[in-house]
C-alpha cells in the first residue's frame, strides 16, 4: 500500500528545480560514507532490512537534520515524514534511478519536501482516536484542516486542533480513497493530502 501511494507523489522528486547548495567555490563538497552508495545498492539494502539499511537511513536523517539547520527560513525540512515512509520514498525513487548515488537521491529528497517545511517551531499535538495514534506539528495538522476544507471533508475551524471534527473528517477521506479508517493523520493520509496532491496539480 505505502508503494502504491508514494509512487505518484514521488514524481514531484523529478520536478524541484536545482537550487544553491553549500559548497566550495567550484560547487564540490565531500560526500562521506552511505552517501557514495548508489541507488541499486540502497533498493538491494532495503530489500534485507538488515544493519546497513539502517545506516542507510540514519545518513538520511543526519542528511535532512543538517538541512533543516542550515537551510534559509526552515524549522523542519520534513515535518511530517517519518523514516520508514521516506526510506519507501527514495526506494521508488531509486528503483527509477539505479545508477544515481545515494546523496544526490537525498538532496532530491529534500528538495522534494522542502515546500512542505516549516520555518520556525510549532507546538506538537497528539492525534488519538482508539487504538491508533500519532503526533504531529501544529501547523501541519493546520495545513491538513485547510485542504480537508477546500476538498469539502471538513467544516471546523482551522485552529490545529484534533477533535472529533477532525477525526470525523479524515475517516470520510480515508474512505473515499481507499486507506485503512484510522481516524488519525497517518503517514499515507498526509502523503495523499500534503504532497500527492501538489505533485497531481504540477502536471
Amino acid at each position: 500500500m505505502l508503494n502504491k501511494w508514494i509512487a505518484t507523489g514521488v514524481l514531484v522528486m523529478g520536478m524541484i528545480q536545482s537550487q544553491a547548495w553549500a559548497a566550495d567555490s567550484d560547487g564540490k563538497f565531500s560526500v562521506r560514507s552511505m552517501g557514495l552508495a548508489t541507488c541499486s545498492q540502497y533498493v538491494e539494502e532495503k530489500a534485507k532490512a538488515e544493519g546497513k539499511y539502517a545506516a542507510f537511513l540514519g545518513w538520511m536523517e543526519g542528511y535532512l537534520t543538517a538541512t533543516s539547520q542550515y537551510a534559509k527560513d526552515t524549522y523542519d525540512v520534513v515535518p511530517w515524514g517519518n523514516a520508514v515512509y521516506l526510506g519507501t520514498m527514495l526506494a521508488v525513487h531509486c528503483k527509477a534511478n539505479p545508477e544515481q548515488r545515494f546523496y544526490v537521491a537525498v538532496a532530491s529528497l529534500a528538495r522534494a519536501m522542502q515546500s512542505n517545511r516549516i520555518v520556525s517551531l510549532s507546538p506538537v499535538v497528539e492525534a488519538k482516536n482508539g487504538e491508533h495514534k500519532t503526533y504531529l506539528y501544529k501547523e501541519v495538522l493546520e495545513r491538513l484542516q485547510t485542504w480537508l476544507k477546500e476538498n469539502k471533508y471538513y467544516d471546523g475551524a482551522i485552529d490545529g486542533a484534533y477533535g472529533n471534527k477532525m477525526r470525523d473528517a479524515i475517516v470520510k477521506f480515508q474512505k473515499t480513497v481507499g486507506l485503512d479508517e484510522t481516524g488519525v493523520p497517518d503517514q499515507l493520509l498526509l502523503h495523499r493530502a500534503l504532497l500527492q496532491s501538489k505533485a497531481e496539480k504540477a502536471k
